[in-house]
């Protein structure tokens, strides 16, 4: 409906600022992510930390960045070897949900999209056309029932403007249907909104209630005797900062808005938000600059942490279910700190055909400046680690191939005076009908 269109609400403008540097500092403070990264578990320089736990071992990314700008943001994982790719989302406050998108990439939607002026004005008259609808539909059969004149009379009744149209067609029957349409549709806003009073000052009265500081008593009592006019804009303007309350109150900032200078608290941080989701934060300086101004320090540590996404990525290389020493990371341990030993040997066998393809060797009080590791030269062998852990490191060996291998690792002291005994520990394989964990 036409009348409709002028119902945007004009938008206050957040206090102008000059100081360029805070325009700088709300810029690194909401910086975009990419719309898609790529996930190195094979390279050393990717960040990657080695992880233990009931699920057994696993190479974690940590991923932090700020769901602003993109709707979505893709994490695809290249894999150093068969395994699964696994995310979890460690902020419970973010507004994002995960969804994979094959088996090494998983996306990061938004939940909280950009809202602006324009979006709140649209929800808006979204929300007032579902209570004109019913209406409508008795009501644009009525007008195609009436002729020009009768139109022009209603509206003038009314002290309506009579549209007229700016262009005009040359040939004068297009003319005449071409404003009969332009007055029907005259007659359907204004019928609609005269017919829709009564359910508008029924509305009215509830927005007040759960909003007192938002309405005087003076504009309550208005309400009895408004034009259908004065109704309808009251409900539009209202209706557009119950939508601007309620997203604000799903970015999690924690705003008041019960206050009689409503309007500009919330128009204020709607901009800011707007600015900050949209990922326009130092394309207009003065804008920027006024983000810092237009919430509390509070609000905008709540609202970032809202927008927070902390991804963990991990890699679980795959392992056989019926070779549980291969996923179980404290399987075999070795007790002796070499004190007073020349050496320590560790040695066992691996046969991948009899689900034998991996061991796991936890190295108590290991500490690489006193003790020097030496892995048996063996091309079908692979040695992962050390990983630190609480109290020493863990070890894992690999068998590379199909064939049994036998394979051996050395512990010798540094910069301490050797004694005379070679310690030799043997793998110790796991009980018949072991379940992981264990």
């Amino acid at each position: 409906m036409k009348i409709l269109a002028k119902w945007l609400r004009p938008v206050v403008a957040l206090l102008a600022a000059s100081d360029l540097c805070s325009a700088a500092q709300s810029a690194s403070r909401w910086p975009s992510p990419e719309r898609s990264y790529s996930l190195e578990f094979a390279s050393e320089e990717s960040g990657r930390q080695a992880v233990f736990d009931d699920e057994g071992f696993a190479w974690e990314i940590q991923l932090d960045f700020l769901m602003v700008e993109h709707p979505r943001v893709s994490v695809n994982a290249r894999l150093p070897e068969a395994g699964r790719f696994d995310v979890v989302q460690a902020n419970p406050q973010a507004r994002v949900q995960l969804e994979r998108k094959g088996t090494n990439t998983v996306e990061v939607e938004a939940e909280l999209r950009p809202l602006s002026a324009e979006d709140v004005a649209g929800r808006a008259r979204d929300k007032m056309m579902q209570l004109a609808e019913p209406l409508l539909k008795k009501i644009r059969p009525e007008a195609e029932k009436l002729n020009k004149d009768d139109i022009i009379e209603f509206l003038r009744q009314r002290g309506a403007e009579i549209p007229i149209l700016a262009d005009r067609e040359k040939d004068k029957e297009k003319q005449k249907a071409k404003e009969l349409k332009t007055l029907r549709a005259a007659y359907t806003d204004l019928r609609t909104v005269e017919d829709l009073a009564p359910e508008l000052r029924r509305l009215l009265p509830e927005i007040a209630a759960a909003h007192p500081a938002w309405v005087t008593a003076k504009d309550q009592a208005r309400w009895a005797v408004a034009r259908p006019q004065e109704l309808r804009d009251d409900y539009f303007i209202l209706t557009s900062y119950e939508i601007m309350d309620e997203y604000l109150k799903q970015c999690g900032m924690g705003i008041d808005s019960n206050i009689p200078g409503y309007r500009a608290r919330l128009d204020t941080r709607m901009d800011a938000v707007y600015v900050i989701l949209a990922g326009k934060v130092g394309e207009d300086p003065l804008r920027s600059a006024a983000i810092s101004q237009a919430m509390t320090g509070d609000e905008s540590d709540r609202l970032r942490e809202t927008l927070s996404v902390r991804l963990r990525c991990r890699f679980f290389p795959e392992t056989d279910p019926q070779d549980p020493n291969s996923q179980w990371y404290s399987a075999q341990r070795v007790g002796s700190r070499v004190k007073g030993a020349r050496s320590v040997r560790l040695q066992g066998t691996l046969n991948p055909a009899e689900h034998d393809a991996a061991d796991w060797w936890l190295l108590d009080g290991y500490n690489p400046a006193m003790v020097m590791l030496q892995a048996g030269k063996n091309p079908d062998v692979r040695w992962d680690g050390p990983f630190p852990c609480e109290g020493g490191a863990r070890i894992k060996v690999v068998a590379t191939g199909k064939n049994k291998v036998d394979y051996r690792l050395d512990l010798q002291p540094v910069g301490a005076e050797l004694g005379d005994s070679e310690v030799l520990i043997h793998e110790s394989p796991c009980w018949a009908g072991a379940k992981f964990p264990f």
